[in-house]
């Protein structure tokens, strides 16, 4: 699935997103479906992620009102409607992709995007390149 879309959506939408109400869509989804969120904030993390046990279910966005949701999770039911909800099968499968202007642009200019490039990219190689 290409991302670009909801990329450009949630740039566009991304005037009032706040990383609190990122953090309060994280807590809420969490509750719905019984995670816990994990984050770095000292580490200046762009993602809140919600683990149920070990496992990853959505990733949520402290820069822009999107969400990464786990499509058997449930947890998108605890989000805002108003933000870019991008559901996958796996957070560790590569059915992503997105082009190199549309992801600098939602995510910056880091070396370790280059490495999602013109290739399919899992939910956990975006995180990854863009803590």
């Amino acid at each position: 699935m290409n991302v670009d879309g909801h990329l450009a959506a949630a740039l566009e939408s991304s005037g009032s997103w706040t990383e609190s109400a990122a953090v309060e869509n994280a807590c809420r989804a969490g509750e719905l479906v019984g995670a816990v969120l994990e984050r770095d904030e000292g580490a200046g993390e762009w993602w809140v992620r919600l683990l149920r046990g070990e496992a990853v279910i959505a990733y949520v966005c402290v820069g822009l009102p999107l969400a990464i949701v786990a499509r058997d999770s449930g947890a998108a039911d605890g989000f805002e409607a108003e933000m870019q909800m991008i559901r996958v099968e796996s957070m560790a499968s590569a059915e992503l992709s997105g082009g190199e202007a549309m992801l600098k642009a939602a995510f910056g200019d880091s070396p370790r995007l280059d490495s999602l490039m013109g290739t399919p990219f899992s939910a956990d190689d975006l995180w990854y390149a863009t803590v």
